[in-house]
């Protein structure tokens, strides 16, 4: 289990991308689908409980139409 810290940053990290999958208007599926992701992948990045591969995130930011640094802000 990851300590305290590292589980508060996955889901800082978790509600960013659930927020900009929001104002983006995707559902969860539609993200994962063209992220290449599996959506329970999605849904366990959302909530904390995922630590996401560089490449997953270079790809929802891609999708999202961010860059790197705003997914990760």
């Amino acid at each position: 289990m990851a300590p305290p810290r590292d589980r508060k940053a996955l889901a800082r990290l978790g509600n960013r991308v659930r927020e900009l999958r929001l104002a983006g208007g995707l559902s969860q599926e539609a993200l994962a689908f063209d992220a290449g992701i599996h959506v329970n992948h999605l849904s366990t990045l959302e909530r904390g409980e995922a630590n996401p591969s560089f490449l997953v995130l270079l790809s929802i930011a891609r999708v999202l139409r961010v860059n790197l640094s705003s997914l990760l802000d």
